[in-house]
């Protein structure tokens, strides 16, 4: 859709931009930091960053229907992947 007329269309990027912060708090709500780390030396908690975002080929005036945002999680070892296997399947897949 153009740009003009945001209200005929969904913002892929938008969409894309509020989906990843919802998952990202909800990760590092489960995935905290621990005290461990600290007694261990670790210099960073686990993570979850977003490193690609890919969207349709537009022209600069149309809104992109779709986004695709890929990222990569590091666990400490004091986390399973395991644990962040249901995250993956049940929220990253939007």
């Amino acid at each position: 859709f153009h740009s003009g007329l945001p209200n005929l269309g969904i913002n892929g990027l938008e969409l894309g931009m509020d989906a990843l912060t919802k998952i990202q708090e909800f990760f590092y709500q489960e995935f905290g930091p621990v005290a461990k780390e600290k007694e261990y030396n670790y210099s960073c908690p686990s993570t979850m960053k977003p490193l690609r975002v890919e969207s349709s080929v537009n022209g600069l005036n149309q809104i992109p229907p779709w986004v695709k945002i890929v990222g990569d999680v590091r666990l400490s070892p004091f986390y399973e992947m395991e644990e962040v296997s249901p995250l993956h399947y049940g929220l990253c897949v939007v």
